[in-house]
């Protein structure tokens, strides 16, 4: 039978009040999965309780040559080696990192004021399973400003990841979190068929962009000594502390922290960077992509926290609603920077979603 989407949408289900997520291989239909209660009459919600994330070694670093690149190097946190690489993009470099060899290649994109070093403690749990591309794109918490005329709208850094995703062996799949979730959605809606699953972390969604807490950096972009006064006062770490409280319910280790902010409480250029983002986020931004998001026809996964400040999340079970073929995951103990709070929760769920069959229509 059929029934209508919060989208609008006409949406198929088998009953009043019943969901179907994605199967996972060799599980009889109806089996509970692992983690977490049946899914019926709603959509299944795994729970764990994962270790904290620890301080991780410094980096060790060799130089390389760069091949069809602006450079490289190597560098090795915790247990994973990277590749790092200056790619260049559209009004400037960006610096991308990169782990794994085999396996489908998971694209990682971060939120606003950090950069890909929010996804460490995730990667590092999940191993050599798959390529694991990072980039840090100039949201705010990168090292090299875009040029002075460079478009820094929510749509110009979706082309920014669709370049990047064209460069890379497929299958691709394409995570977002926080405002680089509303960035997936719109790359994930250009072009469909790029990206074999799609991983939506709290995000800015619907009306919710900026996040209602964040409103008041609006008009404050409008005056750039006030936002470089801001940016500033993060060379502190008491307001690097209280920064993080709003994203991050777990501590974050002062050296990890500032590694996340990248070269913000310092470089002018990445605060103009951050300024122009800043004058793009409308709600209007997120809002009209939402007719579009079953276009997306492939496996995603909503992968939401319980009690977040800024990202709410009634809006993951909305989102859900937009694409044909969705399953939501919600983590207890975490705010929007999932992979901070509960690394070992989400690889869990991710290679789980990893595993599961798309339907034969969606492959």
């Amino acid at each position: 039978m059929m029934s209508m989407s919060s989208c609008g949408m006409p949406r198929a289900s088998v009953g009043p009040g019943t969901d179907v997520p994605p199967r996972l291989p060799g599980r009889a239909p109806g089996a509970r999965p692992p983690g977490g209660p049946p899914g019926r009459g709603r959509r299944a919600e795994f729970l764990a309780h994962p270790r904290r994330p620890g301080v991780r070694p410094r980096h060790s670093r060799h130089s390389r040559a760069g091949d069809q690149r602006v450079g490289s190097e190597r560098e090795a946190p915790g247990s994973m080696r990277y590749e790092s690489e200056q790619v260049a993009t559209d009004g400037g470099v960006i610096t991308v990192r990169r782990a794994g060899h085999d396996g489908p290649t998971l694209l990682f994109v971060h939120g606003m004021m950090v950069n890909g070093h929010v996804w460490d403690p995730l990667v590092e749990r999940l191993g050599d399973r798959y390529r694991v591309v990072l980039p840090d794109l100039p949201l705010g918490g990168h090292r090299t400003a875009l040029a002075a005329d460079a478009d820094r709208s929510p749509g110009a850094h979706a082309d920014r990841v669709l370049n990047l995703a064209r460069t890379l062996p497929g299958p691709v799949v394409l995570v977002g979190n926080d405002t680089g979730g509303a960035i997936a959605q719109i790359a994930a809606v250009r072009e469909p068929t790029l990206f074999s699953r799609l991983v939506l972390l709290p995000s800015d969604a619907f009306d919710n962009c900026p996040p209602r807490l964040l409103t008041p950096l609006r008009p404050i972009a409008a005056l750039p000594p006030l936002i470089r006064g801001i940016c500033v006062g993060l060379r502190g770490r008491p307001f690097r502390r209280l920064l993080m409280k709003f994203v991050a319910r777990s501590p974050v280790p002062d050296r990890q922290l500032a590694e996340l902010l990248g070269a913000l409480p310092h470089d002018r250029g990445v605060q103009r960077d951050l300024t122009g983002l800043l004058h793009t986020l409308r709600p209007e931004v997120t809002r009209k992509v939402v007719p579009r998001l079953g276009d997306y026809r492939r496996p995603v996964l909503i992968a939401w926290s319980r009690k977040d400040p800024l990202f709410p999340l009634a809006h993951a079970h909305r989102l859900a609603e937009c694409f044909p073929n969705a399953s939501v995951v919600i983590a207890e103990r975490s705010r929007a920077f999932v992979s901070l709070d509960e690394p070992e929760w989400l690889a869990t769920r991710l290679i789980e979603f990893m595993e599961t069959e798309p339907a034969p229509d969606t492959a």
